[in-house]
């Protein structure tokens, strides 16, 4: 028994031995050309909003869509192989195009569109979004499903349980790319409860990333010792100052150590910044880009030596598309096209979202007719959500509803005092009017994102400038701030009492404190929000649909009763007349 144990110790000893002598050797005799090479490429998009087919639905025009990021994605992996591309999605897909609407609420038995299409092009993760919470817990609850039975990672780790421990989604996932080992870490917006309805949202909080990101990422590179950490965060770019919980990603660049890349998204604005040591990217919206980082890792005795990443965004022509994905999604594109071009009614008036921002319009007084007419409140708000959009007199069609109405919000009723309906007011006023560039509206020039030239645009976002109906009320955008309204009296010529309460029609997105109209306008406390909410009456759109279905044919009579809706217009005329002036700088360019 002792001299078997002494021969299995001298083997051991001499494999030991072998094995100390071959590693002196390498070290000793290997060169510099031993160093090994790992190319590992990430391509991502971002807030892709459903733009998933190559071609419009109501006539011939092409745009870009996952159909033609497929033809750049395939393309790449053609060239550097599949095994060295990491596809990922940072979210907000699931709103904003028919196509994912019919799946979310039509076609509710079939697999959904989203899935089937990430899948087919092999997407290895999808960041949730904000818009894909707002769709609901019926929508994205399905779509993580099928998405995970396809192989595709679902990441938002800070969603932590509303109840108990843990994070509604994952944190992270380990990849095996390019030969390397690669961690990713996926976060949603951390600013989502002040835009969605809880429901939507239930079961779930929200934090910030930097402190979610910071709690994990150094933990996780002890635990798993990657070669490569990726960080994908449907958070805006941001200043990189800490004081925008809604636009995060510089903010986890600068403060947090370990990471290679940062992925960003949120603001549909395509940037990339790269200091040698991290570098981020955000492609922007629409399948207009695809994003792209090379990283490229040198390895010695299977040890990380050095780290290369080069950034870019690829232009998407909407002229390049994969025939073979086509045809294989051809019979879901005609389902939605010919759910899209369902007739609806007939319209006698011109709707045109350009008019909201000059003054009362047809176009928000339809909006406000229906949410008035649906909740019997006092007064109702609502903007412009479509910048430039046209629905023209004749047959309407279901695709125009999206014209009228892009987002999946639904309708609020709640309750605010006199004084607070005027301080929102005056807040939404604040955004739209008082340029400091010798302008009546507040716009600037801007670099346009396609062209490069300078073009005049809305300093803040167009579907923040609210207006009421309602009221009777003037808009001096010449006052100073804060004493730029001033009401006149109910819709129906009763007095306006500040100390009064009023019932107040509204959308989800701003009942929720999107916006901060309520929070930094009307100065309600986010906490308080909920306890405002006096009834809630189904999504917007629909009551528009609805209200098309019902009156079968809409003229201007129907959407412009003053007795209804009051009348509010910016004072005085030859300031309209600025106004106009500066809305054709705006839009015509």
């Amino acid at each position: 028994m002792k001299r078997k144990t002494k021969t299995i110790f001298r083997a051991s000893a001499q494999v030991l031995l072998a094995g100390v002598i071959t590693f002196l050797l390498i070290l000793v005799f290997q060169k510099p050309f031993d160093t090994v090479h790992h190319d590992l490429r990430i391509l991502v998009t971002g807030d892709v909003h459903g733009k998933l087919f190559d071609s419009t639905y109501t006539g011939q025009a092409l745009q870009p869509s996952l159909q033609n990021v497929a033809y750049y994605v395939d393309s790449i992996r053609n060239a550097e192989g599949e095994e060295n591309v990491l596809l990922l999605d940072i979210g907000d897909c699931l709103q904003g195009d028919n196509s994912v609407y019919y799946y979310n609420f039509v076609d509710t038995l079939s697999p959904h569109i989203v899935p089937r299409m990430m899948s087919y092009m092999r997407y290895d993760a999808w960041i949730v979004g904000n818009h894909d919470i707002e769709a609901g817990h019926s929508v994205f609850d399905r779509v993580t499903r099928e998405l995970d039975d396809c192989s595709i990672v679902t990441l938002a780790g800070n969603t932590p349980l509303q109840k108990g421990n843990g994070s509604y989604f994952n944190e992270y996932c380990i990849f095996k790319k390019a030969g390397l080992k690669v961690l990713l870490l996926g976060y949603t917006n951390a600013n989502i409860s002040n835009w969605v309805p809880d429901e939507a949202s239930s079961g779930m909080d929200f934090e910030s990333v930097v402190k979610a990101a910071g709690r994990s990422v150094n933990a996780l590179r002890k635990r798993y010792r990657p070669d490569v950490v990726v960080l994908a965060m449907h958070s805006g770019t941001g200043a990189g100052d800490g004081t925008s919980l809604e636009n995060e990603a510089l903010d986890v660049m600068n403060s947090i150590q370990g990471i290679d890349v940062v992925v960003g998204a949120h603001d549909h604005s395509p940037y990339i910044q790269n200091n040698g040591k991290v570098c981020f990217l955000n492609s922007g919206s629409k399948a207009a880009n695809l994003g792209s980082c090379l990283v490229s890792v040198r390895k010695r005795l299977n040890r990380k030596v050095s780290v290369e990443l080069d950034a870019a965004n690829i232009r998407v022509s909407k002229d390049k598309v994969n025939p073979e994905m086509l045809d294989f999604f051809h019979d879901d594109y005609l389902k939605v096209k010919d759910f899209t071009l369902r007739p609806v009614g007939q319209l006698q008036c011109l709707l045109a979202s350009r008019d909201a921002y000059a003054g009362m319009n047809n176009y928000e007084n339809l909006v406000n007719t229906v949410q008035l007419q649906t909740t019997g409140a006092d007064i109702s708000f609502c903007a412009p959500l479509s910048f430039n959009g046209k629905v023209c007199p004749g047959q309407v069609v279901f695709n125009d509803m999206f014209t009228i109405y892009p987002y999946e919000n639904s309708l609020f009723k709640i309750n605010l005092t006199g004084r607070q309906v005027k301080d929102y007011l005056e807040y939404s006023y604040d955004m739209w009017v008082g340029g400091g560039n010798g302008t009546v509206l507040n716009i600037a020039e801007k670099a346009d994102k396609r062209t490069g030239s300078q073009r005049w645009s809305f300093v803040d976002r167009h579907y923040n400038f609210d207006s009421a109906a309602g009221l009777v009320y003037e808009v001096y955008p010449l006052n100073e701030k804060g004493k730029r309204v001033i009401i006149r009296s109910m819709a129906d010529g009763s007095a306006f009492d500040e100390s009064a309460v009023y019932t107040v029609a509204l959308n989800s997105y701003r009942a929720s404190g999107g916006g901060k109209h309520l929070v930094e306008g009307a100065g309600i406390s986010p906490d308080s929000l909920d306890s405002l909410v006096q009834g809630r009456f189904g999504e917007i759109r629909n009551l528009i649909y609805d209200y098309f279905c019902t009156h079968t044919t809409i003229t201007a009579d129907d959407i412009n009763d003053p007795s209804l809706l009051g009348s509010w217009s910016f004072e005085p005329a030859a300031v309209r007349q600025k106004i106009a002036a500066e809305l054709d700088q705006v839009f015509n360019y």
